[in-house]
């Protein structure tokens, strides 16, 4: 460990747990690679931290915070003091072996052009099997882990050694033109992918472009295309409830794999999520639907539409003159067939989401 002048600075953000933050400093005293130095940067930690590491590795930079700042808080706090080229965020409860920073040192210095790399990491109770091997730009899974190599959901891969090169992280734009067995594509929720930002200032061309986007990041797989989104995702500090995708839906169902944890994506109904749960006998308003609701539900499809002029009074909405039956998409719940209408209120019946009561003017024609 270099103390003067470190190559990298290795940030731990911790709170609690002296075992768990012994065992991690116990470990990387062992590196191989000699210039850098660690800083453990403490929140506030309740359980004596502060005092083991200062006696128990005096070599480390003590950073005590006098609050809890998290994760992220800690380790922009440790940033603050290191004096490293390069920076390192570590995970406390982490072991590492002889060369790891070695490695991770040449590869970050083979090219210019790269801004952050990170090791394949081994499960700590069975270290012939993956954790990861490589994320995929800070994206996660309905696990809430980084959509990564080595593991798919629940299913962990054995190291074989097929992750020990470096895997490539890129924009769908930077991707045309190339190909590779397998891609993962994270992120597939509307307003995410497509972007809401972009539909709002461009319109409908610009959801084309963002589907021909879609396009190019499927057809770079030669073998299969890996399609995941996050039924909750935070954003700006704010956890926000997702709905997947329009381009999912237009994927063709002859070529697709769907796999779900149970309420999302429609395909497992369950209490409060999506499909059969919202089909069968409570209404928008949470009463028991009867018979003749049902009734009509069945009967509605085969009703005669009987068409004529008649003087229209503005009631304030707005002028889509959408008909019951039709198709229509919303940027929350997705798409839905319209089953009423009156004055500018819809009552659409949901794919995903169940019967909602919107106005007209929050929907588009699908």
């Amino acid at each position: 460990m270099t103390n003067d002048s470190p190559k990298v600075s290795i940030i731990i953000p911790h709170w609690n747990g002296i075992e768990t933050i012994s065992e991690c400093l116990d470990s990387l005293a062992k590196t191989q690679f000699h210039s850098y130095e660690v800083i453990v940067s403490d929140n506030a930690s309740t359980d004596g931290s502060q005092k083991w590491v200062k006696e128990n590795h005096p070599e480390v930079r003590l950073l005590e915070n006098l609050n809890n700042y998290g994760y992220a808080g800690g380790c922009n706090r440790g940033s603050e003091i290191a004096r490293g080229a390069l920076l390192l965020f570590l995970n406390n409860d982490t072991t590492q072996d002889l060369s790891w920073l070695e490695h991770l040192v040449k590869r970050i210095e083979i090219n210019d052009e790269i801004a952050a790399v990170q090791p394949k990491i081994l499960n700590y109770f069975d270290n012939g099997t993956f954790d990861y091997a490589g994320g995929s730009g800070g994206h996660m899974d309905l696990l809430c882990y980084p959509f990564a190599r080595g593991r798919l959901f629940l299913e962990h891969e054995r190291d074989k050694g097929q992750y020990d090169d470096a895997a490539q992280l890129m924009t769908m734009h930077s991707a045309k033109g190339l190909e590779f067995n397998h891609v993962f594509l994270p992120g597939w929720e509307e307003g995410t992918f497509p972007n809401q930002r972009s539909i709002d200032e461009g319109g409908a061309p610009a959801l084309e472009e963002e589907r021909r986007l879609a396009y190019v990041g499927l057809t770079r797989a030669r073998q299969r295309a890996y399609v995941s989104f996050a039924s909750n995702r935070r954003i700006y500090n704010q956890w926000q409830s997702c709905i997947p995708s329009r381009f999912i839906e237009e994927l063709p169902a002859d070529q697709t794999d769907i796999s779900a944890e149970t309420g999302v994506y429609g395909g497992i109904p369950s209490q409060g999520g999506y499909a059969e749960s919202f089909a069968g006998g409570v209404d928008w308003d949470g009463k028991e639907r009867g018979p003749g609701f049902d009734r009509w539900q069945r009967n509605r499809r085969h009703q005669t539409i009987i068409e004529g002029n008649a003087p229209t009074i503005d009631s304030g909405a707005s002028d889509k003159k959408i008909r019951i039956g039709v198709r229509v998409f919303h940027q929350k719940f997705g798409y839905g067939k319209v089953i009423a209408s009156e004055s500018g209120k819809l009552e659409i019946e949901f794919e995903k989401a169940g019967t909602k009561k919107v106005m007209d003017s929050f929907v588009e024609l699908a």
